[in-house]
């Protein structure tokens, strides 16, 4: 779908790390390599001056190969409690920005000269939304509560 209006796509074989039994643990033991040599390849073929991160298991090949390759990398974490890809890239960021304040007490100390808030970058036009437009894109009505 990215490709389709204009930002290139690579795509990079990663192993998830699932807390829980499953084969496919031992399978994706031998993906996490093979992803940090695409990962290294695709970062020097592309030659990128940072690299941002949101998370997620297919952070860590990226975010370890920027790392071994002297490319800064900048993590964002979204949630007030970090998931463990992240928990696992912190090791790697030149700088790790927190959406909430409360972030920091669940970061390693070591981590925390790191850490800097700077909460959820929003688009303007998301936070100028209309309610009733809300609504009618969405077919919900104002009879029940709605979180966004």
């Amino acid at each position: 779908m990215v490709e389709k209006v204009g930002v290139r796509y690579e795509d990079i074989p990663c192993g998830k790390l699932r807390r829980y039994f499953s084969f496919q643990n031992i399978l994706d033991i031998f993906k996490m390599p093979l992803g940090l040599l695409k990962a290294k390849k695709i970062l020097k073929k592309f030659s990128p001056d940072i690299v941002f991160s949101k998370g997620g298991f297919v952070s860590v090949p990226v975010t370890a190969a920027a790392s071994r390759l002297k490319i800064p990398v900048i993590i964002h974490e979204a949630d007030i409690s970090p998931g463990l890809a992240n928990k696992f890239c912190f090791r790697f960021a030149k700088k790790i920005c927190l959406s909430f304040e409360e972030s920091k007490s669940y970061l390693p100390k070591k981590f925390l000269k790191k850490a800097v808030y700077t909460g959820i970058p929003l688009r303007k036009w998301l936070k100028d939304g209309n309610e009733d437009k809300g609504y009618k894109f969405t077919g919900l009505n104002d009879h029940r509560p709605v979180i966004l």
